[in-house]
C-alpha cells in the first residue's frame, strides 16, 4: 500500500434509510433490522456489543456502505451519486451519531461512488473527529468530482493510499482484506474492473463488497481466491447490472 500526498502527479494513477446487517461475534449469524431510520433493533455500539455491523446506505443511483467494527471503528465504502453532494450519506452518518470516518474507501472514480467524498471529508475535518485515511485504486477520471475529491484530501493533509490485492485496511477486532485490482491492474485500467474489492471478516461472519466489478474482474477473483470467496453476505457487482455478479466462467471462456 503506497502512500500519496498533495502531488497530483503521482496521485493520479435518497433517502438515506437502510437495511442493517448484524454479524454475531461467535454464531455468524446474520439478521436484517427494518428500513426505519429510528429502528434500534440493529445496534451500532459494536464496541458494547460485539458485533461487525453492515449498513447499505440508500443512494439511489449510487452505492455506500458503512462498515463498523467490533471495536467501533468506521469504514466507509463510496459515497454515492455526484448529484446529492453528500447530502444523504451525512444525513444518515448524523443519525447513527458517527463522529469519525476511520478509512474512507474509494471502490473506484466514477461519479456515481465519489459523489459525497468531498463534502464527507470537509464535514468531518472541520466539525467532527476527522477521516483517518483514503484508500484508493489510483486510476484517475476527468471529472469535477474526482476534482474536488482530491481538492479536498489536499486541503486537509488527509492521508491518500494506492491501495490493491493484498493490502489489509486497519479495523481493531476485524479483517479487512483487498482482492482487487491486482498490480498490474486488469482490461487496461477500466476504472470498473479496478474496483478495490473487499472481504471485511469477523469470527465466522464475512461480508464481499465487489463495488463495479465485472466480467475480468469476477474471473480473476474466482481464479485467484477460489474457495475462500465463500462470505456469508455478498454485496451485487455494479448495483445488480448483468455485467456484474454472473457465474463462474468455465476454462477457456472469455464470457
Amino acid at each position: 500500500m503506497r502512500r500519496s500526498r498533495s502531488d497530483r502527479s503521482s496521485r493520479r494513477y435518497r433517502v438515506a434509510l437502510v437495511a442493517v446487517v448484524v454479524f454475531g461475534s461467535l454464531a455468524g449469524c446474520v439478521g436484517g433490522a427494518p428500513p426505519d431510520a429510528n429502528s434500534e433493533s440493529a445496534p451500532l455500539d459494536s464496541s458494547r456489543n460485539g458485533t461487525l455491523s453492515v449498513h447499505f446506505i440508500h443512494v439511489g443511483q449510487g452505492t455506500s456502505v458503512l462498515v463498523v467494527g467490533p471495536e467501533g471503528e468506521t469504514l466507509l465504502y463510496d459515497t454515492g451519486n455526484w448529484n446529492d453532494d453528500g447530502e444523504h450519506v451525512l444525513d444518515y452518518l448524523r443519525s447513527r451519531n458517527i463522529t469519525r470516518i476511520d478509512s474512507l474507501v474509494t471502490s473506484h472514480a466514477d461519479a456515481d461512488h465519489i459523489g459525497g467524498h468531498a463534502e464527507v471529508i470537509e464535514h468531518f475535518e472541520t466539525e467532527a473527529e476527522g477521516v483517518g485515511a483514503v484508500y484508493d485504486p489510483g486510476i484517475a477520471a476527468a471529472t469535477r468530482t474526482y476534482e474536488d475529491y482530491l481538492d479536498a484530501i489536499e486541503e486537509h493533509d488527509v492521508a491518500l493510499y494506492r491501495t490493491q490485492a493484498g493490502d489489509r485496511i486497519p479495523m481493531a477486532g476485524a479483517s479487512v482484506r483487498v482482492l482487487v485490482p491486482p498490480e498490474d491492474s486488469l482490461a487496461d485500467r477500466e476504472r470498473n474492473e479496478n474496483s478495490l474489492v473487499l472481504r471485511a471478516e469477523y469470527g465466522n461472519a464475512s461480508v464481499l463488497l465487489p463495488g463495479d466489478a465485472a466480467a475480468a474482474a469476477e474471473r480473476y477473483l474466482t481464479e485467484t481466491y477460489r474457495g475462500s470467496l465463500n462470505a456469508t453476505l455478498l454485496a451485487a457487482g455494479h448495483h445488480g447490472s448483468n455485467s456484474s455478479t454472473g457465474r463462474r466462467p468455465k476454462p477457456g471462456s472469455t464470457g
